[in-house]
């Protein structure tokens, strides 16, 4: 049954996104129809926006925006995509800024907290289009899951200032994972949370890496 959640998942606009996903960067007219996807997902909802709306919306023909996206889900995956390129690229840029590794991994963990938690589609994904994406946030989460731990362990092994082998680093990256998305869901209000929210994230991470071979 796992494997067939799985492999759906694979097809669907939430699904875990591919190393050359996130590579591509739209063109110039691509971005305009990303832009205006993700105004009218944010206050619409994926379920109640159509293709003619985006296009109409960005001031393009159908057949123009098909020509580039198979469908609405392929706008959306495309959008989702588009997103979590700036997302790892920001938490980089934060993480690179810090003066040590140790204030590197606690800033890049605090800049994903806040963006995950302040980001407008997420929220209006979960407000607008709960029944279609919390699952892959809690009973289905595996796949989201597993995209995390696969972008997350090579940014630990790297700022993590005592060294973890791949196992451990898989471990801690599954710790963070669980702890982010549990965020997501019922985030704190204050940036004194977020940032003690971090401190116990990782050094929660780092047990969970020490107590293992």
């Amino acid at each position: 049954m796992r494997v067939v959640r799985a492999q759906a998942a694979l097809g669907s606009p939430w699904g875990p996104f591919t190393a050359g996903e996130l590579m591509g960067v739209p063109d110039a007219e691509g971005e305009r129809i990303l832009d205006v996807a993700m105004e009218c997902f944010v206050g619409f909802g994926v379920r109640q926006t159509s293709v003619e709306l985006i296009a109409r919306r960005a001031g393009l023909s159908r057949p123009t925006v098909y020509k580039r996206f198979p469908g609405r889900d392929g706008v959306a995956r495309a959008l989702f995509v588009r997103e979590a390129r700036r997302f790892l690229s920001a938490v980089a840029d934060t993480a690179r800024a810090a003066p040590s590794k140790t204030d590197g991994l606690h800033k890049g963990m605090e800049e994903a907290f806040f963006r995950l938690t302040g980001h407008p589609l997420l929220r209006a994904l979960i407000a607008n289009d709960g029944r279609d994406v919390l699952p892959y946030l809690t009973t289905d989460a595996e796949h989201v899951l597993d995209a995390a731990v696969r972008l997350a362990v090579p940014f630990l092994r790297a700022w993590l200032p005592d060294e973890m082998t791949a196992h451990q680093a898989h471990v801690a990256a599954e710790f963070l994972g669980r702890f982010l998305i549990s965020h997501l869901l019922t985030p704190t209000a204050t940036p004194r949370d977020v940032t003690a929210l971090c401190a116990g994230a990782v050094a929660g991470a780092r047990a969970a890496a020490r107590a293992l071979p």
